[in-house]
């Protein structure tokens, strides 16, 4: 026998449901049952299992709960910004900043064919980085540069004004 209320099978001749307490009864299958028969003033219900479309719903609702917690987990989309930033400074040297999650490396490297000319003058330093919307806050040896991201093109921008006083803004480019 299943009962017509939460679609569980029961034993027959069983007066309760086990599961949801409805009331049941010997009558016809598709019978339903008047409310107040129930205890709780629902509507009648028609006899049939919903144990199926439950089980759908409250897997669907499982996989949902679960892929926000991956997304939070994962650091909630800012991992799509992580990678390595280049920007080429006058022709000769490469600035480079390098994401991983709050993690960065920040450097210069002269570029192979005036190494000659100007040495090999590569820095690179650990730097931390914070993420604030848009805005991204890299601590380099106590100083703080606040650049700005760009989603569309992917680029980071370093203002004028920075810390690095280099005289004029910096676009690296996500490669």
């Amino acid at each position: 026998m299943v009962c017509p209320v939460c679609g569980n099978e029961v034993p027959d001749g069983t007066a309760v449901c086990p599961v949801c307490n409805a009331p049941l009864t010997q009558g016809a299958p598709d019978q339903g049952f008047a409310p107040q028969d129930q205890g709780f003033g629902a509507a009648p219900q028609q006899s049939g299992s919903k144990g199926p479309l439950i089980a759908i719903i409250a897997v669907v609702a499982l996989l949902v709960v679960g892929a926000l917690i991956f997304f939070i987990l994962k650091g909630g989309g800012n991992k799509d910004r992580d990678g390595r930033y280049e920007c080429n400074y006058m022709g000769m040297i490469t600035i480079y900043i390098d994401l991983k999650g709050s993690n960065a490396k920040f450097g210069m490297a002269v570029n192979e064919e005036y190494k000659e000319l100007a040495g090999d003058m590569s820095e690179e330093y650990d730097c931390a980085a914070k993420w604030e919307g848009d805005k991204l806050l890299l601590t380099v040896e106590g100083d703080t540069l606040e650049c700005t991201y760009n989603s569309s093109n992917k680029t980071i921008v370093v203002p004028e004004d920075s810390a690095l006083e280099m005289g004029q803004e910096l676009v690296f480019e996500k490669k």
